[in-house]
């Protein structure tokens, strides 16, 4: 991997960590949408008296831990600038002699199956916990007293979890397009550009989700526009009258 963003005012290494740093965040991600789902479900169902915070923190380190491993993979892991050098000619003509480089020498010799299985294996029981939690959902809303205004609160957190539940298909793209660059079936350069446009695509759609479902952020989103909207339609126009450009009428 080529760096160009401002952790090269830092150092390589630096650059490297961040990068670590992403992957684990990504891993992570998925393990902690199936506790927010489960959690949700428990608040609901007659398990409520199960959650306790000692538990809470449990079930957390637990499914942190894999993500931790696979992070100091990541960051322990020593590569060799000339061998890597040598693997980036056999795809690019540029010299990336000066540039700010790291990346792995070999697939199996690397974190790099560690990884993919970590992106790729909680996917399973994701989407099977989520079709169950959601279903249960549906169950205990029903049997359920409470106020119209909690119900609401409720079916719109289960909605968000639900559009949640689909963006680790984005991981899966990421990895499909990984494979077919080591299959050679795509160009390397899909590597390089699509593969973080996926992943940051996560980033934007999860508060995207948030925000465009629960009330209170439409409310001020819709505040925010109609206030730019009403200074824009304050602002004077002008047109220029026909005959002469330095005639102007004020509207």
């Amino acid at each position: 991997m080529v760096f160009f963003g401002p952790c090269t005012f830092v150092s390589t290494s630096f650059c490297h960590v961040l990068d670590a740093v992403h992957l684990h965040a990504l891993q992570n991600w998925i393990l902690s949408q199936i506790l927010l789902i489960g959690f949700r479900t428990a608040m609901l169902s007659s398990a409520q008296s199960f959650i306790s915070m000692k538990r809470t923190i449990t079930f957390c380190m637990l499914a942190w831990l894999p993500g931790l491993i696979s992070l100091g993979l990541h960051v322990t892991y020593r590569f060799s600038r000339p061998r890597l050098l040598e693997l980036i000619h056999r795809c690019y003509s540029e010299d990336f002699s000066y540039s700010y480089i790291s990346g792995y020498e070999s697939f199996y010799n690397s974190p790099i199956p560690f990884t993919i299985a970590m992106l790729l294996l909680p996917n399973i029981p994701h989407y099977f916990l989520a079709y169950c939690f959601r279903h249960k959902q549906n169950n205990d809303l029903k049997r359920t007293t409470m106020s119209m205004t909690t119900l609401r609160m409720h079916s719109t957190l289960r909605k968000v979890s639900t559009m949640k539940a689909f963006l680790p298909l984005f991981l899966l793209a990421d990895v499909l397009i990984y494979f077919f660059c080591q299959l050679e079936l795509l160009p390397p350069q899909f590597i390089e550009y699509f593969l973080g446009t996926i992943s940051s695509s996560i980033n934007i759609l999860n508060p995207v989700i948030a925000m465009c479902c629960f009330r209170p952020y439409r409310k001020m989103f819709k505040e925010y526009y109609r206030l730019i909207i009403s200074k824009l339609s304050a602002h004077p126009k002008v047109m220029f009258s026909e005959g002469s450009s330095d005639e102007v009428v004020n509207l």
